[in-house]
Parts: structure tokens; sequence; C-alpha cells
């Protein structure tokens, strides 16, 4: 069994179990018919996968910071609550002021879920113009924006957390960006709080406060924190007790924020990506519980170990019904190939009805870009020999133990030393924090003449399209270059199974030990022909076609979607 269906099997055991009470965990997180359970799933499996192998040494990722909050006076924790979220209201109606004039109104709405982490610079490869934009939503947005009776509304929470205050002041910045933007209508989600989801969140604390009380005294919860012989009660204690007086007010209070929203706004479908976030989560359910149409878009690799995506039988209603003891699914999911609708719809109990493929409108740039010149401009960019070999290392230090990300880092070091011919940039993911820097230029010793740290804004597909090996353990960007025909190299030295099937359908080489890693990036050096071939029939399985025409086919599924609605 693997370490994710051991963990998986544990966190099912421990929610699920009859405790002292009469009633599992998960049943105590019921409120108003909703399980509220599964806004903290998710997190609660994440959680578990990265807890590091030493617990007296090593403090578990943001359990700490948990920790700290829950030590706040009730009353206190309360009252910064009410002003953070007036305050973020009121700096939301002042930048509204400048808003640019002109742009879409009346007719069918979209609403869709514009992400922080997605508001970037992104250059349109057919015109070469270059703008900053929502680069996830990007083509769906050139697509539909001019098609007449329709208009599309972006929508992100302002300001997730007050700290870091590095954080807050960026996300400032976004907003400011995004209210200026000419194409889109952008409505902050924090715009349409109101002092009644202050009351419904107060309401939610004292009950769970209640509930939180007599469950930590429960011998039964006791006993069932006990994973592989250890006693893990004082950690799960802590974040279970951050989900029941913390998190389960705030997704009482989201809600009812999203059902605030969709009433002012009135969409007729709402785009989601992204779905089993709390903040996606709370307006899918907003959506659900009025009827209105919900998409969600595939974002990245799911496999059979993605806890975003997999349930069991009984946790997911085949009616598309929402409440307890269900996890709510949008009514349709755009996947990207037969491979994904396979993994949903048997590893996962996603009706299939509910399961479209169309491709990857975010791959549509693959059909043009990978023909495309442009090598030595990225060399030249950061200062790469022409004659060098290219290493593109993209990390995914966020969701790894550190030991692991240590392990990988000194690896690759001791391999770089000895490939004369070659210069290691390192991607980093958008989402990793200044820890994960800190770990990279530590362990690797940088600066190094033959490493580059390539900054987290950077293009990846440009990246990846001058690169010679793409090493990763099972990001997307793997997938990106399969599409655009170069050489992958899975680093997994978790002991583990590959989460992905790369290295299992032949498109990838895999490295597990440490030794293996010079010779195996030699080897892919050589363009091996075999790989080539198995490239091509990864493509076909996992990517439906790289013809262009996803945004397309994911356009006119929405259109339909409109319609039908409209009918009703």
């Amino acid at each position: 069994m693997s370490k994710y269906e051991e963990i998986s099997e544990f966190s099912r055991r421990l929610t699920t179990t009859k405790l002292d009470c009469g009633q599992t965990l998960r049943e105590l997180t019921d409120y108003d018919g909703l399980r509220l359970w599964w806004f903290g799933h998710f997190d609660f499996l994440l959680f578990l996968l990265t807890l590091p192998e030493d617990l007296s040494k090593n403090h578990p990722k943001g359990l700490k910071f948990q920790s700290n909050i829950l030590k706040l006076p009730g009353i206190l924790f309360t009252c910064g609550n009410f002003c953070f979220d007036l305050l973020r209201k009121m700096i939301i109606k002042s930048i509204l002021v400048f808003e640019k004039k002109g742009k879409q109104s009346g007719g069918k709405n979209i609403l869709f879920t514009s992400s922080d982490l997605n508001w970037r610079t992104v250059q349109d490869h057919e015109t070469g113009k270059v703008r900053k934009t929502d680069a996830f939503f990007y083509s769906l947005i050139k697509q539909m924006q001019d098609k007449e009776g329709l208009r599309l509304t972006g929508t992100y929470p302002f300001v997730k957390y007050a700290y870091p205050f590095g954080n807050a002041l960026k996300s400032l910045k976004i907003l400011i960006e995004k209210v200026k933007s000419p194409e889109i209508n952008y409505r902050p989600f924090n715009l349409y709080w109101t002092t009644e989801a202050a009351k419904k969140e107060l309401e939610a604390s004292r009950h769970f406060s209640k509930i939180w009380k007599d469950l930590s005294k429960d011998e039964t919860f006791r006993e069932l924190c006990v994973f592989n012989g250890t006693d893990m009660y004082d950690i799960i204690s802590k974040k279970i007790g951050f989900y029941f007086l913390i998190l389960l007010p705030y997704a009482v209070k989201r809600i009812e924020i999203s059902k605030q929203m969709l009433e002012k706004q009135q969409p007729s479908l709402v785009l989601l990506v992204n779905e089993y976030g709390i903040f996606e989560r709370s307006l899918l359910i907003a959506a659900k519980e009025k009827n209105i149409p919900t998409v969600a878009i595939q974002h990245g690799n799911i496999s059979r170990y993605s806890n975003g995506y997999i349930f069991a039988k009984d946790e997911v209603s085949p009616d598309g019904d929402i409440r307890a003891p269900f996890c709510p699914i949008p009514d349709k999911t755009l996947v990207f190939g037969e491979y994904y609708k396979g993994i949903l719809t048997q590893w996962s109990a996603y009706p299939p009805e509910c399961i479209l493929v169309t491709g990857s409108p975010g791959f549509d740039v693959l059909s043009t870009i990978k023909d495309m010149p442009g090598k030595k401009d990225v060399l030249k960019e950061y200062d790469i020999d022409e004659d060098k070999k290219m290493i593109l290392w993209t990390t995914q230090c966020l969701v790894l133990s550190d030991e692991e990300n240590q392990k990988n880092l000194r690896t690759v070091g001791r391999a770089l030393d000895k490939l004369n011919d070659c210069v290691l940039v390192i991607k980093r993911h958008p989402r990793e924090g200044e820890k994960h820097t800190e770990m990279i230029v530590g362990c690797m010793g940088l600066p190094q003449k033959n490493i580059v740290l390539a900054p987290k804004t950077a293009n990846t597909l440009d990246l990846i399209r001058a690169c010679d090996v793409l090493i990763t353990k099972f990001s997307t960007t793997a997938t990106e270059a399969i599409a655009m025909d170069k050489a992958v190299l899975i680093l997994n030295l978790s002991n583990e199974a590959d989460l992905m099937g790369y290295v299992d359908e032949g498109a990838a080489v895999g490295v597990y030990q440490e030794q293996e890693l010079e010779g195996a990036i030699e080897r892919l050096l050589q363009h091996e022909p075999e790989l080539a071939e198995k490239r091509g029939q990864y493509i076909r399985r996992h990517l439906f076609k790289i013809d262009g025409k996803a945004t397309e086919r994911a356009a006119e599924i929405i259109m339909q979607m409109l319609e039908a609605g409209a009918k009703e």
C-alpha cells in the first residue's frame, strides 16, 4: 500500500468512525444541511502527506501559525476579523472608482474565478502583443469577449490573509491592475461582505466551539489519532481544532458572501478553476443552491492520488445533491483527455455525464509555439551560452516534505557538477514561499555560474521551449514538455510510486536512486527515438488533440449550457 493510500485510509477511518458522542467527526461538521468537512478534506490530506519524518525536530507546515491564532482571546479574534473584513471592503470601494469605463455591460453574465496566481503577463503568440491578464482563462476570454449578449466578470478574494504583509501589498497591486483591465469586468469577492455575513460567522463559531469543547475530550477520537503505531493526537488535535474554531465558521461566512455576490451579479453561469479551494467551494455551493449552472476546467494533472478530486462512491451524489453527507461537485468538469475522465469516473465517484473531454484551452498555444523560433532569445535573457545544454527543473517544493526537497536539491547539485556542458535553470512554482527559496539557495550553494534561479513569474512555456531536458516529479509542466516533444525526466526519490504515468507509459525516464541521475540526463541528451514515439502516444491519450481548438470546444459547451439555462 502506498503512503497516499495509507493516509487516505487513516483519514477516512478517523473521520467516519462513530465517536463517544454517537456521531462521526464528519457528521459533527454538518451545518445548515451542508457537510462542511469538505472545506478541510483536501487540506487535511495534504497536511498528513507532508508531515516531516521526525515530528520532534520539525514543525508541520503552517501548524504553528494556526496554533498561535487559536491562542488569541476569542473576543480579540472576532473584533480583529470584523475590522479586517470591513477594511478590505472600504479599500475595494475606493479602488473601484478608478475602474475603466466602457467595459461589457448587459447580456448574460459569466462569473469566473480569477486567481491572483494566474494574473500575469501573457504574450499573444499570434500578434506578439503582451498584456497583463488572467493567464488561465485568457484563451476563453479572448474567444468569448466579443460574443454579442455576453459579458465576463472575474472575482477573487482581495488579501486572503493579513500576514505576511508583503503578500497583502502584492494582492493590492493585482487588484488595481484587474480593476483597470479593459478586457474584463472585475468585482473582488470581499466587496459583497456584509454585517449579516459576519453575524453568520459568529453564530457558526459559537456552534462549533461547543462541539470542539466536547470533541477534544473524546477518548475514541484520541485513540483514532494513532497512525502506524505513532500517537499523533497532539498534532492532529491542533489541526482539527483549527478547523472547528476557525475554518468552518470562515466557510459559513464565505458561503453567505457568495450568496450576496450571486444576488447582485445575477450570473447565468459560474466558471471555476481549483474548485476544491475554500473560496471556490463556497461559490460552488451558493451557485448550486440558486440553480446556476457551474463548470470547472481542469487546471493541472489529475491522478488517483489527487486528493482534491478522489472520492468514495458514498461521498458524491449521482444526482448532484450538495446536502450532507455529499461533497458538492460542478455540473460539468472539462478535462484534458479520456485518461482524466477515466480517473474521475473510475477511481473517483464523478458521474460520467458530468465529465466532458475538450483538451486543455491553455495548451492551444502549443500548436503554434513549439515550432516558433525563440530559443536563442530565452538563452540570451538568462545569459546562457548557446553551446550549453539547458536543463530545466520545475520544482514542487510546496507539496513535498522538507526531507525530500533537500534530498532532491543535493542530488541535482551533485549530478550537475559532473555535467560540464550543461546549465540548470530552476523554475519555482508560483506558490512556493521564501522558505523554499532559501532552501534552494542553501542546498545548491547559490550563486553558481551554471545554475540560474528564474523568477517565479517567468514564462514557463518559453523556458520549456528553450530547454533540452525537463526535470520534475509529477507537474503538469511534464505534459507541456511532452507536447513540445521535449525529453522529460521524472525525479522521484521518495520510495513511493509515481503519481503520474509519464514513465509507465514510456513518455519519460524515471530516476528513483540518487546515483542514477547523471547517467539518465546524459542518455536523454542523446534524443532517443523510442521516447519520441511514446510521447506522441501519450499526447493522444492525455491531451485529446493539440489542434489549437480546445478553447473552441470549451466555449461551445459553455454556450450550450447558457442556452439550456435560458430555456429552463
